[in-house]
Protein backbone atom coordinates (compact mmCIF):
# COMPACT_ATOMS: atom_id res chain seq x y z
CA UNK A 1 0.00 0.00 0.00
CA UNK A 2 2.66 2.56 0.79
CA UNK A 3 4.83 1.71 -2.53
CA UNK A 4 1.16 2.31 -4.32
CA UNK A 5 0.75 5.59 -2.11
CA UNK A 6 4.03 6.93 -3.39
CA UNK A 7 3.20 5.63 -7.31
CA UNK A 8 -0.01 7.38 -7.27
CA UNK A 9 1.80 10.49 -5.67
CA UNK A 10 4.57 10.56 -8.08
CA UNK A 11 1.67 10.12 -11.23
CA UNK A 12 -0.32 12.94 -10.19
CA UNK A 13 2.61 15.33 -9.49
CA UNK A 14 3.79 14.49 -13.36
CA UNK A 15 0.21 14.92 -14.86
CA UNK A 16 -0.09 18.42 -12.51
CA UNK A 17 3.39 19.73 -14.37
CA UNK A 18 1.90 18.46 -17.60
CA UNK A 19 -1.33 20.13 -16.97
CA UNK A 20 0.64 23.54 -16.12
CA UNK A 21 2.83 23.44 -18.85
CA UNK A 22 -0.37 22.34 -21.21
CA UNK A 23 -2.75 25.01 -20.02
CA UNK A 24 -0.10 27.44 -19.86
CA UNK A 25 -1.91 29.87 -22.13
CA UNK A 26 -5.15 30.60 -19.56
CA UNK A 27 -2.94 29.70 -16.54
CA UNK A 28 -0.38 32.58 -16.80
CA UNK A 29 -2.65 35.04 -17.57
CA UNK A 30 -4.72 33.94 -14.55
CA UNK A 31 -1.59 34.02 -12.32
CA UNK A 32 -0.78 37.91 -13.42
CA UNK A 33 -3.52 39.00 -13.48
CA UNK A 34 -4.13 38.20 -9.24
CA UNK A 35 -1.09 39.16 -8.63
CA UNK A 36 -1.71 42.41 -10.21
CA UNK A 37 -5.02 42.87 -8.45
CA UNK A 38 -3.45 42.25 -5.60
CA UNK A 39 -1.50 45.26 -5.87
CA UNK A 40 -3.64 47.80 -7.37
CA UNK A 41 -6.80 46.91 -5.45
CA UNK A 42 -5.20 49.67 -2.70
CA UNK A 43 -5.50 52.05 -5.54
CA UNK A 44 -9.02 51.08 -6.60
CA UNK A 45 -10.04 50.94 -3.19
CA UNK A 46 -8.61 54.67 -2.45
CA UNK A 47 -10.79 56.06 -5.28
CA UNK A 48 -14.04 54.63 -4.37
CA UNK A 49 -13.95 55.94 -1.15
CA UNK A 50 -13.40 59.62 -3.15
CA UNK A 51 -16.93 58.98 -4.74
CA UNK A 52 -15.92 57.30 -7.66
CA UNK A 53 -17.73 54.15 -8.60
CA UNK A 54 -15.32 50.34 -8.27
CA UNK A 55 -15.93 49.92 -12.01
CA UNK A 56 -14.82 54.03 -12.91
CA UNK A 57 -11.99 53.55 -10.08
CA UNK A 58 -10.80 50.07 -12.14
CA UNK A 59 -10.90 51.92 -15.60
CA UNK A 60 -8.78 54.71 -13.87
CA UNK A 61 -5.90 52.04 -12.79
CA UNK A 62 -6.00 49.98 -15.69
CA UNK A 63 -5.29 52.49 -18.05
CA UNK A 64 -3.00 54.43 -15.53
CA UNK A 65 -0.89 51.01 -15.67
CA UNK A 66 -1.05 50.60 -20.07
CA UNK A 67 0.28 54.41 -19.92
CA UNK A 68 2.75 53.85 -17.75
CA UNK A 69 3.80 50.79 -19.85
CA UNK A 70 3.57 52.23 -23.03
CA UNK A 71 5.59 55.78 -21.65
CA UNK A 72 8.41 53.38 -20.33
CA UNK A 73 8.36 51.35 -23.58
CA UNK A 74 8.31 54.29 -25.78
CA UNK A 75 11.22 56.31 -23.92
CA UNK A 76 13.23 52.64 -23.74
CA UNK A 77 12.32 51.61 -27.37
CA UNK A 78 15.16 53.41 -29.41
CA UNK A 79 18.32 52.51 -27.30
CA UNK A 80 17.20 49.30 -27.18
CA UNK A 81 16.30 48.68 -30.87
CA UNK A 82 19.62 50.25 -31.58
CA UNK A 83 21.64 47.89 -29.26
CA UNK A 84 19.35 44.99 -31.08
CA UNK A 85 20.30 46.04 -34.09
CA UNK A 86 23.94 46.35 -33.79
CA UNK A 87 23.94 42.48 -32.14
CA UNK A 88 26.56 41.21 -34.53
CA UNK A 89 28.99 43.82 -34.45
CA UNK A 90 28.58 44.11 -30.40
CA UNK A 91 29.79 40.48 -30.14
CA UNK A 92 32.62 40.83 -32.76
CA UNK A 93 33.81 43.66 -30.74
CA UNK A 94 33.56 41.79 -27.72
CA UNK A 95 35.40 38.67 -29.25
CA UNK A 96 38.08 41.57 -30.44
CA UNK A 97 38.64 42.94 -27.05
CA UNK A 98 38.69 39.70 -25.23
CA UNK A 99 40.97 37.40 -27.68
CA UNK A 100 43.86 37.35 -25.52
CA UNK A 101 42.56 36.51 -22.66
CA UNK A 102 39.82 33.84 -23.69
CA UNK A 103 41.35 32.62 -27.01
CA UNK A 104 38.60 30.12 -27.37
CA UNK A 105 36.15 32.36 -28.25
CA UNK A 106 37.60 32.21 -31.95
CA UNK A 107 37.64 28.38 -31.96
CA UNK A 108 33.73 28.37 -31.08
CA UNK A 109 33.41 30.99 -33.12
CA UNK A 110 35.35 29.14 -36.19
CA UNK A 111 33.51 25.78 -35.27
CA UNK A 112 29.59 28.10 -35.57
CA UNK A 113 30.77 29.17 -39.00
CA UNK A 114 31.59 26.58 -40.41
CA UNK A 115 28.28 24.67 -38.77
CA UNK A 116 26.53 27.19 -40.39
CA UNK A 117 28.28 27.05 -43.45
CA UNK A 118 27.22 23.50 -43.88
CA UNK A 119 23.94 24.01 -43.48
CA UNK A 120 23.58 26.74 -46.13
CA UNK A 121 25.48 24.74 -48.64
CA UNK A 122 22.84 22.08 -47.94
CA UNK A 123 19.69 23.51 -47.64
CA UNK A 124 20.32 26.52 -50.78
CA UNK A 125 19.71 25.78 -54.28
CA UNK A 126 22.92 26.35 -56.88
CA UNK A 127 20.64 27.68 -59.38
CA UNK A 128 18.74 29.89 -57.51
CA UNK A 129 19.04 32.12 -54.14
CA UNK A 130 15.65 31.25 -52.40
CA UNK A 131 17.54 29.79 -49.26
CA UNK A 132 17.94 33.23 -47.57
CA UNK A 133 14.25 34.04 -48.80
CA UNK A 134 12.79 31.24 -47.39
CA UNK A 135 15.32 32.02 -43.91
CA UNK A 136 13.76 35.36 -44.17
CA UNK A 137 10.64 33.94 -44.36
CA UNK A 138 10.90 31.53 -41.16
CA UNK A 139 12.12 34.41 -38.64
CA UNK A 140 9.19 36.52 -40.17
CA UNK A 141 6.48 34.01 -39.34
CA UNK A 142 8.23 33.19 -35.59
CA UNK A 143 8.39 36.92 -34.74
CA UNK A 144 4.90 37.38 -35.98
CA UNK A 145 4.04 34.07 -33.67
CA UNK A 146 5.80 35.38 -30.54
CA UNK A 147 3.98 38.89 -31.45
CA UNK A 148 0.98 37.43 -31.58
CA UNK A 149 1.29 35.25 -28.14
CA UNK A 150 2.61 38.10 -26.08
CA UNK A 151 -0.22 40.46 -27.33
CA UNK A 152 -2.95 37.47 -26.84
CA UNK A 153 -1.61 37.19 -23.10
CA UNK A 154 -1.42 40.68 -22.44
CA UNK A 155 -5.12 41.30 -23.87
CA UNK A 156 -6.21 38.03 -21.48
CA UNK A 157 -4.21 39.78 -18.50
CA UNK A 158 -5.35 43.05 -18.91
CA UNK A 159 -8.79 42.15 -19.54
CA UNK A 160 -9.07 39.63 -16.71
CA UNK A 161 -7.56 42.23 -14.45
CA UNK A 162 -9.99 45.17 -15.33
CA UNK A 163 -13.08 42.29 -14.12
CA UNK A 164 -10.98 41.48 -10.87
CA UNK A 165 -10.94 45.19 -10.28
CA UNK A 166 -14.40 45.89 -11.36
CA UNK A 167 -15.87 43.06 -8.86
CA UNK A 168 -14.34 44.20 -6.23
CA UNK A 169 -14.69 42.12 -2.93
CA UNK A 170 -17.20 39.77 -4.95
CA UNK A 171 -15.24 36.64 -4.67
CA UNK A 172 -14.78 37.11 -0.69
CA UNK A 173 -18.59 38.09 -0.27
CA UNK A 174 -19.01 34.93 -2.16
CA UNK A 175 -16.71 33.27 -0.05
CA UNK A 176 -18.29 33.55 3.21
CA UNK A 177 -21.60 33.09 2.13
CA UNK A 178 -21.07 30.12 1.28
CA UNK A 179 -19.48 28.92 4.89
CA UNK A 180 -22.34 27.11 7.04
CA UNK A 181 -21.58 28.79 10.35
CA UNK A 182 -21.01 32.31 11.67
CA UNK A 183 -17.83 31.67 13.46
CA UNK A 184 -16.06 29.85 10.41
CA UNK A 185 -17.54 33.16 8.25
CA UNK A 186 -15.85 35.99 10.78
CA UNK A 187 -12.98 33.25 10.44
CA UNK A 188 -13.07 33.29 6.62
CA UNK A 189 -13.25 37.16 6.51
CA UNK A 190 -9.79 37.61 8.75
CA UNK A 191 -7.87 35.20 7.23
CA UNK A 192 -8.70 36.43 3.56
CA UNK A 193 -8.23 39.99 4.87
CA UNK A 194 -4.81 39.12 6.71
CA UNK A 195 -3.64 37.11 3.43
CA UNK A 196 -4.09 40.11 1.32
CA UNK A 197 -2.88 42.58 2.98
CA UNK A 198 0.36 41.24 3.68
CA UNK A 199 0.81 39.94 0.11
CA UNK A 200 -0.07 43.04 -0.71
CA UNK A 201 3.03 44.55 1.58
CA UNK A 202 5.41 41.54 0.10
CA UNK A 203 4.72 42.11 -3.27
CA UNK A 204 4.64 46.02 -3.04
CA UNK A 205 8.01 46.65 -1.06
CA UNK A 206 9.56 44.25 -3.82
CA UNK A 207 8.92 46.54 -6.49
CA UNK A 208 9.88 49.19 -4.33
CA UNK A 209 12.95 47.62 -3.56
CA UNK A 210 13.28 46.76 -7.80
CA UNK A 211 12.81 50.09 -8.69
CA UNK A 212 15.43 51.14 -6.10
CA UNK A 213 17.56 48.92 -7.62
CA UNK A 214 17.65 50.37 -10.98
CA UNK A 215 17.84 53.76 -9.76
CA UNK A 216 21.07 52.70 -8.02
CA UNK A 217 22.34 51.11 -11.22
CA UNK A 218 21.23 53.64 -13.14
CA UNK A 219 22.98 56.50 -11.33
CA UNK A 220 26.30 54.46 -10.81
CA UNK A 221 26.58 53.62 -14.64
CA UNK A 222 25.37 57.39 -15.58
CA UNK A 223 28.48 58.61 -13.26
CA UNK A 224 30.93 56.43 -15.12
CA UNK A 225 29.69 57.44 -18.44
CA UNK A 226 28.21 54.26 -19.48
CA UNK A 227 25.57 55.67 -22.76
CA UNK A 228 21.71 54.98 -22.04
CA UNK A 229 21.99 54.72 -18.81
CA UNK A 230 18.10 54.41 -18.16
CA UNK A 231 18.27 51.55 -20.19
CA UNK A 232 20.49 49.44 -18.12
CA UNK A 233 18.86 50.72 -15.06
CA UNK A 234 15.26 49.35 -16.14
CA UNK A 235 16.80 46.31 -17.00
CA UNK A 236 18.62 45.91 -13.77
CA UNK A 237 14.86 46.43 -12.16
CA UNK A 238 13.53 44.09 -14.43
CA UNK A 239 16.11 41.45 -14.24
CA UNK A 240 15.90 41.22 -9.63
CA UNK A 241 12.28 39.75 -10.13
CA UNK A 242 14.47 36.91 -11.24
CA UNK A 243 16.52 36.26 -8.20
CA UNK A 244 20.40 35.29 -8.79
CA UNK A 245 19.92 34.52 -12.33
CA UNK A 246 18.40 37.57 -13.41
CA UNK A 247 21.21 39.37 -11.63
CA UNK A 248 24.19 36.76 -13.21
CA UNK A 249 22.61 38.07 -16.95
CA UNK A 250 22.53 41.63 -15.56
CA UNK A 251 25.48 41.71 -14.56
CA UNK A 252 27.39 40.29 -18.04
CA UNK A 253 25.45 42.54 -19.89
CA UNK A 254 26.52 45.76 -18.50
CA UNK A 255 30.53 43.96 -18.85
CA UNK A 256 29.72 43.64 -22.50
CA UNK A 257 28.61 46.67 -22.64
CA UNK A 258 31.84 48.43 -20.93
CA UNK A 259 34.18 46.54 -22.79
CA UNK A 260 32.55 48.13 -26.01
CA UNK A 261 32.24 51.41 -24.44
CA UNK A 262 35.72 51.75 -22.08
CA UNK A 263 39.15 51.59 -24.18
CA UNK A 264 40.76 49.68 -21.26
CA UNK A 265 39.61 46.47 -19.18
CA UNK A 266 39.98 47.99 -15.99
CA UNK A 267 37.76 51.05 -16.78
CA UNK A 268 35.21 48.11 -18.61
CA UNK A 269 35.36 46.45 -15.15
CA UNK A 270 33.55 49.17 -13.03
CA UNK A 271 30.17 48.37 -15.18
CA UNK A 272 29.53 44.66 -13.80
CA UNK A 273 31.34 46.07 -10.19
CA UNK A 274 28.75 48.86 -9.72
CA UNK A 275 25.88 46.16 -10.40
CA UNK A 276 27.56 43.67 -8.48
CA UNK A 277 27.77 45.97 -5.36
CA UNK A 278 24.20 47.44 -5.84
CA UNK A 279 22.30 44.07 -5.59
CA UNK A 280 24.66 42.88 -2.50
CA UNK A 281 23.52 46.03 -1.07
CA UNK A 282 20.39 45.54 -1.70
CA UNK A 283 19.72 41.70 -1.11
CA UNK A 284 22.11 41.38 2.20
CA UNK A 285 20.85 44.96 3.49
CA UNK A 286 17.73 46.85 2.25
CA UNK A 287 15.95 43.70 1.74
CA UNK A 288 16.46 42.21 5.05
CA UNK A 289 15.18 45.71 6.65
CA UNK A 290 12.58 46.74 4.77
CA UNK A 291 10.50 43.26 4.34
CA UNK A 292 9.03 41.56 7.23
CA UNK A 293 11.02 38.69 9.13
CA UNK A 294 8.24 36.75 8.72
CA UNK A 295 8.22 37.16 5.02
CA UNK A 296 11.33 36.09 4.61
CA UNK A 297 11.54 32.96 1.74
CA UNK A 298 13.86 29.89 1.76
CA UNK A 299 16.87 31.10 -0.72
CA UNK A 300 17.29 27.12 -1.96
CA UNK A 301 12.93 26.93 -3.16
CA UNK A 302 13.47 30.15 -4.77
CA UNK A 303 15.83 29.49 -6.81
CA UNK A 304 14.17 25.99 -7.80
CA UNK A 305 11.30 27.56 -7.75
CA UNK A 306 12.86 30.30 -10.58
CA UNK A 307 13.94 27.62 -12.56
CA UNK A 308 10.70 25.43 -12.57
CA UNK A 309 8.54 28.10 -13.62
CA UNK A 310 10.95 29.10 -15.94
CA UNK A 311 10.77 25.52 -17.88
CA UNK A 312 7.22 25.36 -17.22
CA UNK A 313 6.14 28.70 -18.59
CA UNK A 314 9.23 30.81 -19.93
CA UNK A 315 10.59 34.10 -18.97
CA UNK A 316 7.17 34.89 -17.36
CA UNK A 317 7.46 31.93 -15.19
CA UNK A 318 10.39 33.27 -14.00
CA UNK A 319 9.34 36.77 -13.43
CA UNK A 320 6.12 35.33 -11.80
CA UNK A 321 7.89 32.51 -9.48
CA UNK A 322 8.78 34.85 -6.38
CA UNK A 323 5.12 36.14 -5.85
CA UNK A 324 3.52 32.80 -6.40
CA UNK A 325 6.09 31.59 -3.51
CA UNK A 326 4.76 34.14 -1.90
CA UNK A 327 1.38 33.87 -2.09
CA UNK A 328 2.20 30.11 -0.93
CA UNK A 329 3.86 31.48 2.53
CA UNK A 330 1.35 33.81 3.11
CA UNK A 331 -1.11 31.39 2.70
CA UNK A 332 -0.07 28.51 4.23
CA UNK A 333 1.02 31.09 7.41
CA UNK A 334 -2.62 31.23 8.20
CA UNK A 335 -4.52 28.58 7.59
CA UNK A 336 -4.34 25.45 9.89
CA UNK A 337 -2.82 22.42 8.65
CA UNK A 338 -0.25 23.84 6.66
CA UNK A 339 2.49 24.61 9.02
CA UNK A 340 4.75 22.39 7.92
CA UNK A 341 4.64 24.36 4.27
CA UNK A 342 5.51 27.45 5.90
CA UNK A 343 8.43 25.88 7.88
CA UNK A 344 9.59 24.70 4.48
CA UNK A 345 9.28 27.96 3.00
CA UNK A 346 10.00 30.48 5.33
CA UNK A 347 13.82 31.61 5.41
CA UNK A 348 16.34 31.35 8.14
CA UNK A 349 15.35 32.18 11.69
CA UNK A 350 17.35 35.07 13.41
CA UNK A 351 20.43 33.92 15.56
CA UNK A 352 19.35 34.52 19.06
CA UNK A 353 20.00 37.63 20.93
Amino acid sequence: MRVQSVAVSGLFLLAAFYTIHFAKPILMPVVAAVVLYILLWPAVRLLTRIGLSTPVGAVIVVASLLGAVATGIYILADPASAWLAQAPQVLSQVQAKIQAPVSELNKAKETLESAVDLTARRGASPDDGSAPKVGLASAAVFVLGTVQQVGTTLLITMALLFLLLSSGTMFQEKLVRSLPRFRHKRQAVTITNQIQKDIFAYLAMVVLINAGLGLAVGLGLYAIGMPNAALWGTMAALLNFVPYIGATIGCCIVFIVGLLTFDSLAHALLPPVIYVVCNVVESNAVTPILVSRRLTLNAVVVFLAVIAWAWLWGIAGALLAVPMVAMMKVVADHVDGLGGLSEFLGGREPPPA
